[in-house]
This record gives C-alpha cells, structure tokens and sequence, in this order.
C-alpha cells in the first residue's frame, strides 16, 4: 500500500466523522485574523495572487501570506497560504482553502484539513511532494501547482526591504 492509498483511507474516516454543514473560513475573515495577529500589515497584488507582508522594526519581511485563486477540478476555489522566515529559511505555517464565490461543495472540510496540513513545516523553497485528497486528486494537483507558481514571489518578499 502506497502513501496515496493509506492517505485516502485516512481522509474517508475523517470524512465519515466531519459533519456535512462544515463551513470553511470566509476570504474576509481569514484577512482579518492575519492582520490582527501581525499588526502593520502591507498590502500588494501581483498577477492572480494578493499579497499580505508583516515586517520586523527594521523593515525585514518576517511573514508574507498570499490569497490566490485557483481552479480544481470542477471549480474556482481560493488559497491563503501563509509563509514565515526562521532559521531554517522560509517554511509553510499553514494552507487553507477559504470560503467565498469559488469555494465548491465537492472539496470537504476533512479532506481539506488532511490534504493541506501536509504542507505545515515544509520549506517554501523546494519541490513540493503530497498526497492528494481522497476523491480529488485533480484539485490536489491544482491547489499544490498553485502554491509552487508563487514560491519566486514570496522569495522575493521576504529578500526585499521596505
């Protein structure tokens, strides 16, 4: 039994534990929460993704968040991938599907929290490897090429000074 396999019976008994009516965050929602948990928080879009950068007292990027919208397998649905810079170079705090037009019924709350948290901890700058969600490997595959097409940008981020 490969990874894909033992993550698929992983995900369908979450799935069977996840009440139907699970609501993923809104778009505002999650926007705020960043904001409020890293204060003067600047603001740049850039191509399909907004971009959203806490700096240090010395004008040093710490953590940069980005909002893009993407396309699964039968639907728009939009990322809020959060990136921070330690020790160990940049690294994935987390990855979220969030709630708004584009978010389709197909794409569970428990498939989505197995799926992303996969990418929790790995650096931001290496090729990705994950399994994908049970029942969505297309949007799996959509959702992690999204993240890599903005991996030079959010590098780019974090190297510029404000």
């Amino acid at each position: 039994m490969n990874h894909t396999h033992i993550l698929a019976a992983t995900a369908a008994i979450a799935l069977s534990c996840i009440p139907a009516a699970a609501k993923f965050p809104s778009v505002d929602e999650t926007v705020a929460a960043f904001k409020a948990a890293n204060g003067a928080v600047e603001e740049s879009a850039k191509g399909s993704a907004t971009y959203y950068i806490a700096r240090d007292a010395s004008g040093n990027a710490v953590k940069v968040a980005y909002l893009k919208e993407t396309r699964g397998y039968k639907g728009k649905l939009d990322l809020f991938v959060v990136v921070v810079k330690g020790a160990g170079g940049l690294a994935f705090e987390s990855v979220q599907i969030v709630e708004g037009k584009n978010v389709y019924k197909e794409v569970t709350k428990g498939a989505e929290a197995a799926f992303l948290k996969q990418f929790s901890g790995k650096t931001a700058d290496q090729k990705l490897k994950v399994d994908a969600m049970t029942s969505a490997t297309q949007t799996s595959k959509t959702i992690t090429r999204a993240i890599e097409q903005e991996q030079k940008n959010v590098a780019a981020l974090f190297n510029a000074k404000k």
